[in-house]
């Protein structure tokens, strides 16, 4: 029988267990969620060979102890999304610890912003610093990640989006439609209302968090901070096809649901260069002139720090220049603003004038007439290149061509003229990428043979046009294997006037002699031009042969190249 004082008695204990219980299993409030973090691990998405950056990434954080993994290895990438499901299972593992925050970043194009040669105290208290902000920049957002912006929009996604709502349905929260992959057919940049839609929407957002319309107020998805937790949340919740662009889909996510995601506007933690200015002006990141150390690099616009760099828009002449600066050894792409590549700059990719190993197995028909008289003529002359190939001066004497340079530019001018005329119906010509990159071997032979001296600029230039022709066809990048050929086209002009010197005569100095260029370039010169290894490459009648046929398809071509995908 239940008497009244058992039921006190049980009424006290249950109070006791709630209340208890209530202390155990509380939830901290908002400005105490993220204050235990006291660490900071990276998860670095890249599915193929490590690239320099991505090896100076690791070493840097291998020499000061910071926990680094790359994900993503040896897997196929079918979109932007692809990564996210690879992060996971990482993330999963990570979650494990409660006082980590976790920065997440692509593996292609990001550096540590310390120099190489710091004390390790200093690389803490980078380390140290960048957790203590980002408690800042959360303050009051438990369940908010960290992601990068940026001063570009907007990915061509966006430009088939009309809202957010697109993608997001705001009273279920639950996703509506599916973000197209950008750059692909169907999902091309259109400059329409909906583009100027969202950059209206993320710029009046970035001015009423900052109050300023100096900051970057854009989205990049390229790097992104928080807890384990929230990071798979954030994922969760996206809902992310493969082939959808993420950064389409976050940009809609921050609108919808700002608790969810911060924006580093001033770029404190997480910077991002800004790819379509350029170089000069793009390339935003240098040591601070005030300071004594050269210690890590200042954004030139803000006067901020981040630790984590992003070169976006394969931005590669920026990203090699941040990676000298801070003490590492570069690819030293460093090219003119309109042309860009995917390639080390190197000689030893290219042999001794005359290896093509590297260009793999070209297929004429793939690329069919879209690569016709466009490249000849008025098109590609001088006077289009102005500053970027260095400054025409006078010749001082005129060498002599002797025999060989003659008939080295026939077999030149032959390929050009040949595959002008028969490209159209994609047979029995080599491609315009191959054509290109013999090109430039002849002349770089033969203005060294010419002149027994070669200059900086001569060097680089031919190098860029060599390797823009290589990822030009990887990649079936019209615009990119325009402006290589454009290069080479002119220099194929001046080389072959027996009166001009232009191409021996840019800006720099010579550099010497050819030993000299040996010893600078740690590569023997191949004084014949390399004529000889080059004559069977260039007949037309071996196209077959050099090509391997027409039915090798573009997955092949990609496996057979060195580009990373």
């Amino acid at each position: 029988m239940f008497t009244r004082s058992w039921f006190y008695a049980l009424l006290v204990a249950q109070l006791t267990i709630g209340a208890n219980a209530s202390f155990f299993d509380s939830v901290p409030s908002p400005e105490q969620a993220h204050q235990d973090l006291d660490k900071l691990k990276v998860i670095i998405y890249e599915t193929g060979p490590y690239s320099t950056s991505l090896q100076t990434f690791m070493d840097v954080a291998d020499k000061y102890g910071l926990e680094a993994i790359v994900v993503g290895q040896g897997s196929t990438f079918s979109g932007f999304g692809s990564k996210y499901g690879q992060l996971k299972d990482s993330l999963h593992e990570m979650s494990h610890d409660p006082k980590a925050l976790v920065a997440v970043i692509d593996g292609r194009d990001v550096l540590l912003n310390v120099n190489r040669d710091v004390e390790r105290s200093a690389f803490e208290d980078r380390i140290d610093n960048f957790v203590e902000n980002f408690k800042e920049l959360v303050l009051g957002k438990p369940e908010a990640v960290l992601m990068s912006a940026e001063q570009q929009c907007c990915v061509a996604a966006l430009c088939h989006a009309d809202s957010p709502a697109y993608y997001f349905d705001p009273v279920t929260k639950k996703r509506a439609n599916r973000a197209c992959p950008s750059g692909e057919e169907g999902c091309g940049w259109v400059d329409n209302d909906n583009v100027a839609f969202w950059q209206s929407l993320m710029v009046a957002e970035a001015y009423q968090h900052t109050g300023s319309h100096e900051t970057s107020p854009f989205l990049n998805a390229g790097l992104m901070a928080g807890t384990a937790k929230n990071l798979i949340e954030l994922i969760d919740r996206m809902d992310l096809g493969e082939e959808e662009d993420d950064q389409a889909v976050l940009s809609a996510m921050y609108l919808q649901f700002p608790e969810l995601i911060v924006l580093d506007y001033e770029q404190q933690l997480l910077g991002n260069n800004a790819w379509p200015k350029g170089l000069e002006e793009g390339c935003i990141y240098d040591f601070d002139p005030n300071m004594d150390e050269e210690l890590f690099l200042t954004n030139t616009q803000t006067g901020t720090s981040p630790l984590i760099l992003h070169t976006p828009g394969k931005f590669y002449d920026c990203l090699d220049t941040l990676i000298d600066r801070l003490g590492g050894v570069s690819d030293m792409r460093y090219l003119p603003a309109n042309i860009s590549n995917d390639r080390r700059l190197n000689y030893d990719n290219y042999g001794n004038y005359g290896n093509y190993a590297n260009y793999g197995n070209y297929v004429a028909a793939n690329y069919g007439a879209n690569y016709g008289s466009n490249y000849r003529g008025s098109n590609y002359g001088g006077s289009n290149y102005g500053t970027n190939y260095g400054t025409i001066t006078e010749p001082t004497e005129t060498p002599d061509m002797d025999d060989a340079d003659d008939a080295d530019l026939e077999d030149l001018t032959r390929v050009f003229e040949e595959g002008e005329e028969d490209d159209s119906d994609g047979s029995n010509v080599l491609t315009w990428g191959l054509s290109c990159a013999a090109a430039g071997v002849l002349i770089a032979g033969l203005a060294t043979r010419r002149r027994r001296t070669v200059t900086q600029d001569q060097h680089d230039n031919i190098q860029r046009a060599l390797n823009d022709s290589d990822e030009a066809f990887a990649l079936e990048d019209p615009k990119l294997l325009d402006d290589c050929v454009s290069v080479i086209s002119s220099a194929v002009d001046e080389a072959a006037d027996p009166d001009s010197l232009d191409l021996a005569e840019m800006s720099h100095q010579p550099l010497g002699t050819v030993d000299e260029h040996n010893a600078m370039f740690d590569v023997p010169v191949d004084t014949d031009g390399g004529a000889g290894q080059l004559k069977s490459v260039l007949s037309i009648g071996n196209c077959d042969e050099v090509c391997g046929g027409r039915t090798q398809s573009t997955e092949d071509l990609r496996r057979n190249r060195t580009v990373h995908w």
